[in-house]
């Protein structure tokens, strides 16, 4: 998995994962490995998406990426910050 900040005056990014089908919806959970905190994103299964974090955030992050058929998609760790 891959995230590109795309905004230089808001950590915004955008998040690109494997296997997209180009149908239906996924899930993308995000898990904060230091404190086990949880955000999720849903939305169209087109092999990318935009994750915002907060101000100054730098640090990773566990994704999961499911399809809405149960399938994952892809997983890995993502890095904000850098």
């Amino acid at each position: 998995m891959e995230a590109t900040k795309i905004s230089d005056t808001r950590d915004v990014y955008e998040i690109a994962y494997e296997n997209a089908t180009g149908e239906g919806a996924i899930t993308a959970v995000f898990e904060n490995p230091e404190n086990g905190d949880k955000s999720a994103y849903k939305g169209i299964d087109d092999g990318s998406f935009i994750a915002t974090v907060a101000n100054g955030y730098s640090g990773t992050a566990n994704c999961t990426v499911t399809h809405d058929d149960g399938t994952e998609l892809d997983s890995g760790e993502v890095t904000f910050g850098s």
